[in-house]
């Protein structure tokens, strides 16, 4: 099971959940000032859906068209790093 952070575009984030290697389920949110609230609350949303663990969770990455160095994307990799420690 692996979890995606895709940026579409300047206003708009895909979360993607994929299972061996298809896409089993998709939330999509407008990216605004609320970033941070809106990725965590998605991110639950969309585990509980699926009724899966976050635990289970084999990788999470965050991918798409985004600055690097842009404050959305440091949010992104910071739950991120976050789902990925013990």
């Amino acid at each position: 099971m692996e979890l995606i952070i895709f940026f579409k575009s300047k206003a708009e984030v895909e979360l993607q959940l994929n299972q061996d290697g298809g896409l089993l389920d998709r939330l999509i949110f407008a990216l605004d000032i609320h970033f941070d609230t809106m990725l965590v609350t998605s991110i639950d949303k969309i585990l509980k859906r699926n009724r899966i663990e976050p635990t289970s969770l084999k990788s999470v990455k965050v991918a798409g068209l985004v600055d690097q160095s842009s404050v959305a994307y440091q949010v992104a990799r910071a739950v991120v790093a976050a789902m990925e420690s013990p």
